[in-house]
């Protein structure tokens, strides 16, 4: 049996940006630790996709290869893959939506 090849995944820098926004959001409402747990299971789950990596919703409608997966009822993670890669565009937080044009091609 061939071993599989490891997948790499990317933080698009719209992506940083929005989990920087969701810790400062969650340390103003609930201090350093809470903020820090909470990105941490977002980035735990964001890399659990590099073994799933259809895990989430097709969303072609908004563009080719699009995929969107809800984690904990208040976070959407849009994301694109490859064969060799998983790159998330864009981490969205408590029900924030999103269009095309928000979406780095």
């Amino acid at each position: 049996m061939q071993p599989r090849m490891a997948i790499e995944l990317f933080f698009h820098r719209l992506a940083r940006a929005d989990l920087l926004g969701i810790y400062g959001y969650i340390e103003e409402q609930g201090g350093t630790a809470r903020a820090g747990l909470f990105i941490d299971r977002i980035e735990v789950a964001c890399r659990g996709l590099t073994d799933f990596p259809e895990k989430g919703r097709p969303r072609n409608d908004i563009a080719d290869g699009l995929r969107t997966w809800a984690l904990e009822r208040r976070v959407l993670i849009v994301y694109r893959t490859t064969p060799e890669r998983i790159e998330i565009l864009r981490v969205l937080y408590a029900g924030r939506d999103f269009r095309a044009d928000d979406i780095p091609q």
